[in-house]
């Protein structure tokens, strides 16, 4: 199975799919997002939920990511990986710094939880 994206020009922005294609099999759209202000945006976020999904679908059930978004007090989003999120008190007695994904949509927390986790 292969696992790739593509970029559109739409009426609302730009959009990215993310689909997959095996043999002898119909192509299957995994992901459909619209609304990008520039292809390089689109192509940002495509080629993250392309990675993303691949890694869901090669890793056991017990290595999946189970990402978690909700929205915060101020109306942002955040999103978290509750398999690894860790919110104990350190010694200092702060919280330790699991990465934490941020953004004005869930989709924007998502991209910004899987670049800290790539970087």
């Amino acid at each position: 199975m292969v696992i790739s994206w593509n970029t559109t020009k739409t009426a609302k922005g730009f959009s990215f799919r993310v689909y997959s294609v095996e043999y002898a099999k119909p192509t299957t759209t995994l992901k459909v997002v619209d609304g990008y202000s520039s292809r390089a945006k689109a192509v940002t976020a495509a080629k993250k939920w392309r990675n993303y999904l691949a890694a869901q679908k090669t890793a056991s059930v017990a290595d999946r990511m189970d990402i978690q978004v909700c929205e915060n007090f101020i109306g942002e989003y955040q999103a978290i990986d509750a398999n690894t999120y860790d919110a104990d008190h350190d010694q200092d007695g702060f919280f330790s710094t699991s990465p934490t994904g941020y953004g004005k949509t869930p989709l924007d927390a998502i991209v910004d939880l899987l670049d800290q986790m790539e970087g």
